[in-house]
């Protein structure tokens, strides 16, 4: 809707040093959009390719929390998103890390 705010989540994959964006979620949407879009490329991983979601402590809220139970049971999965604690000194750093 016009008065939700944007929404962004990068897959990155990394081949020995190298790092390469493999997918882009950037929307203004609703938080059970990001989780349902998660769930979706979660589900459509080649056999034996794992992901693992990280989410800035400070974002990890208890809407944000409700919102990924409320599509976790709407979609049947259990999409596992674990807090990125780290200090990270700029927005930048926030982001690729």
């Amino acid at each position: 809707s016009q008065t939700s705010d944007f929404k962004a989540v990068s897959v990155w994959g990394q081949d020995k040093f190298k790092r390469y964006c493999i997918k882009r979620f950037t929307r203004r949407c609703e938080l059970e959009d990001v989780f349902e879009w998660m769930i979706k490329v979660e589900k459509n991983l080649p056999p034996g390719v794992g992901i693992i979601w990280y989410m800035e402590k400070q974002f990890y809220t208890r809407p944000v929390k409700k919102a990924l139970r409320r599509a976790c049971k709407k979609y049947k999965y259990p999409l596992s998103v674990l807090t990125d604690e780290r200090q990270k000194p700029n927005k930048y750093t926030r982001m690729v890390r």
